[in-house]
């Protein structure tokens, strides 16, 4: 069973990229962030017909407004951009 998320890239720069979670009115369909457990697992960009491996899930940047668990609306996922290297 393949499991996945999609979401648009918020933020590039250097070594990073970053996506926000959208709340429904805002967000793409299957929109996902994420959690506990995914540190290490590929991010894939769509490049045409093409999927390529464009980073690593690495952290989720903490809510200053509203802290709480993982998963909810408002949250910034961080990966490692491999084109850096």
């Amino acid at each position: 069973h393949l499991r996945r998320g999609y979401n648009k890239v918020s933020s590039a720069h250097g070594r990073w990229f970053c996506h926000k979670f959208d709340p429904p009115a805002a967000a793409l369909p299957l929109e996902g962030g994420a959690g506990n457990g995914d540190s290490g697992g590929p991010v894939l960009i769509q490049t045409g017909p093409q999927w390529r491996v464009a980073g690593l899930t690495s952290w989720v940047a903490p809510m200053a407004t509203q802290p709480g668990p993982l998963g909810q609306y408002g949250q910034i996922s961080c990966n490692v951009r491999l084109g850096h290297y």
